[in-house]
């Protein structure tokens, strides 16, 4: 009967949901379908054997292609990423080597980086391997310096891109290439603050990571023109990485960090008073208080790392003491203890 128009417009928001909704299922259920349909033949051309054309997504990605060998992996990508581009003529001209990569998707990163095709491309292409697919082809290493996409991608590529290549192979930001960089390194030396907060979170050990040249991310990134920007990123992503995932950076660690971003942050003389101010300050509550200090730490350091002015306007400013902690009486005065603690560390800088 009645057209789209003459509904109610609560009515037609549901309708118009709905189509989204199914049109989204629609285009997830053509992708499996082309993926169940391209892999069975390229399987079996490269030694995966048993492989039928009735095989589920699941069973063609995680027994098949997972059960070759690395080299016959390679050569399925490749066949792969061929049919692809001849189905959808959708990449151009991927070349097949390019500044000496030879793997497509790091090839197709590398001429994004270069400027020389949309970065949507990237996005399209792994939106179109299978899962086990596209976590072995994040993990493999190309090029003279042995580089993961992860690598390429941490110079420059926009947020969807970072956070897409972390979702499929969180483990790729633990990589380090031949020069010892991890992707962390590459994103402070481009100033690519987006990905160094990013990185920071999935791996906040690589902070303190040394490359061949025995520097650090926090080295790097403070050496340049947006110290500021660069340092406040590293906290937002040491906050997000810490937060419900301390098994991740030991004590030391956690020192370490927190003492360097502040050194290079205020250029500090007297180092050792301050390292061991915050080993006792992180300590000391982390016992008596029997919670993550280090979190509220990195919370703190992140609101003044602005300046060196107060946060609490006055001591008794309840507004303000619930804008950084919610109506908890007991954790506003806890607040009030950290900060003025921490405030006493870094006057002393």
């Amino acid at each position: 009967g009645s057209s789209l128009t003459t509904l109610p417009s609560i009515n037609r928001k549901i309708i118009i949901f709905c189509n989204m909704s199914i049109s989204i299922a629609a285009a997830r259920r053509t992708t499996t379908e082309e993926m169940e349909e391209l892999l069975p033949p390229i399987l079996r051309t490269y030694g995966a054997v048993g492989v039928q054309d009735g095989h589920s997504l699941d069973t063609l990605d995680r027994v098949y292609f997972m059960g070759l060998c690395h080299e016959a992996q390679v050569n399925v990508n490749r066949d792969y990423v061929e049919r692809l581009k001849d189905r959808h003529d959708a990449f151009g001209s991927l070349l097949s080597k390019y500044y000496g990569f030879q793997l497509p998707l790091h090839v197709m990163i590398w001429e994004a980086y270069h400027n020389k095709r949309p970065w949507r491309d990237v996005g399209l292409l792994l939106s179109k391997f299978p899962p086990y697919m596209a976590k072995q082809v994040l993990l493999w290493r190309d090029g003279e310096a042995d580089w993961t996409p992860l690598h390429s991608a941490a110079y420059k590529a926009p947020q969807y891109i970072i956070e897409t290549l972390l979702e499929l192979a969180p483990e790729a930001a633990c990589l380090q290439n031949t020069d010892g960089c991890l992707p962390l390194h590459h994103a402070a030396c481009m100033k690519n603050t987006t990905a160094v907060e990013l990185l920071v979170k999935v791996y906040p050990r690589g902070l303190v990571m040394e490359d061949s040249k025995h520097r650090d991310p926090i080295r790097i990134a403070t050496k340049l023109a947006k110290k500021k920007s660069m340092v406040s990123a590293m906290v937002r992503g040491l906050v997000d990485g810490l937060r419900g995932n301390r098994s991740r950076l030991d004590f030391q660690s956690i020192v370490k960090c927190i003492s360097k971003l502040i050194f290079e942050r205020y250029d500090c003389k007297n180092k050792r008073y301050i390292r061991q101010s915050i080993h006792d300050f992180i300590q000391f509550y982390e016992k008596k208080e029997d919670c993550e200090a280090s979190e509220m730490l990195l919370r703190f350091y992140s609101m003044i790392a602005q300046s060196r002015e107060p946060l609490l306007e006055s001591v008794t400013s309840t507004s303000r003491h619930r804008d950084i902690v919610g109506n908890d009486l007991d954790a506003c005065i806890f607040s009030i203890a950290l900060e003025y603690r921490l405030l006493a560390i870094i006057n002393k800088c």
